[in-house]
């Protein structure tokens, strides 16, 4: 596939990682590669990929498997180690790991990780945190997330939650992403998978919505704003 040029600077990206995006601007396919790319030039590692649902978290590993199966099918585990909707293994012994952790976290503990992945990261529970992140201690990992604003992100005792203290990067932890659904629709480049038609009709999809939709849903569905103070990015 043709990558947007912003999907290029996450593949190549090292660290930290954080993108704060609008809707279908194409975050999960970008990161479902860049946990490919890892798992070929890292052996015996592990990468853990967290979901709020276990629909999600199949999804992410089924866009994975596919990503494998196109760049190096040969490298793919058989026999007992097969791909299943959970877990891939590679013939150099990474392999990669999806989990629901739903309300709780509690599905993540127990799992030490190189790199974990964080899938729609801003509506996930604060004990979610408390329970991933000591996946990494022993590893020096890197955590990916990815998301778009879900929510109010700070709450009736002005707490921020996990996602929002991230995006705003104050120690400068972060290499932060910010895409809307709007400019990457514009600046994606025309080829056979994304026509001049397809380009034309998601950008009338995206002023109707506009016109349908509150200032402030349009914003965090499509510009990735946050809720509470509506700050811009752009």
């Amino acid at each position: 596939m043709k990558y947007d040029k912003w999907q290029k600077e996450i593949l190549k990206a090292s660290g930290d990682i954080l993108a704060n995006t609008g809707r279908q601007v194409g975050k999960t396919t970008v990161f479902s590669h860049k946990i490919g790319n890892y798992l070929i030039e890292n052996p015996n590692t592990q990468v853990i990929v967290v979901s709020l649902t276990e629909d999600q978290a199949k999804l992410i590993i089924v866009m994975v498997l596919d990503y494998l199966e196109k760049k190096c099918k040969t490298n793919i585990q058989k026999g007992k180690n097969k791909p299943t909707t959970s877990r891939i293994w590679l013939r150099n012994n990474a392999h990669v790991i999806s989990r629901p952790v739903g309300n709780t976290g509690d599905a993540v503990r127990g799992f030490t990780g190189d790199v974990l992945y964080i899938d729609e990261a801003s509506g996930m529970p604060e004990m979610m945190w408390k329970a991933a992140m000591p996946t990494l201690m022993t590893t020096a990992g890197q955590i990916w997330m990815s998301s778009t604003p879900r929510g109010k992100f700070i709450d009736n005792t002005n707490k921020k939650n996990f996602f929002f203290k991230c995006w705003e990067n104050k120690e400068d932890r972060w290499q932060v992403f910010n895409i809307t659904s709007k400019q990457a629709m514009i600046d994606r480049e025309i080829s056979g998978d994304w026509t001049e038609e397809k380009r034309d009709k998601a950008i009338k999809f995206l002023k109707d919505q506009e016109a349908l939709l509150t200032k402030m849903e349009f914003a965090q569905e499509y510009l990735g704003e946050f809720l509470d103070d509506m700050r811009q990015w752009f």
